[in-house]
C-alpha cells in the first residue's frame, strides 16, 4: 500500500485536537464537532439542520455554524 505523499501526521493531530476542543467547549459529541472543526480549519461556515444539538450549543460559542433555512 502506497502512502499518500501529502500525508502529514502533524495536521491530522491538529485536526483531532480542534475537534476535541470544540466537542469539550460546546458540550457536544466529537461526531457533532467534526464538521464544525473542518469549517474552522478551512475558514468557512458549516450549515446544519440540527437545531437542537449542533446549532444551539455551538453558535453561542462563536463557532462558524449556520442553520439550514427551508
Amino acid at each position: 500500500m502506497k502512502k499518500h505523499k501529502r500525508h502529514n501526521p502533524h495536521l491530522a493531530c491538529r485536526d483531532a485536537f480542534e475537534e476535541g476542543m470544540i466537542a469539550f467547549k460546546g458540550n457536544v459529541t466529537v461526531h457533532d464537532a467534526i464538521p464544525v472543526a473542518l469549517a474552522v480549519l478551512k475558514r468557512t461556515k458549516y450549515i446544519t439542520a440540527d437545531q437542537d444539538t449542533q446549532y444551539a450549543k455551538l453558535k453561542p460559542k462563536g463557532y462558524p455554524i449556520e442553520l439550514l433555512q427551508p
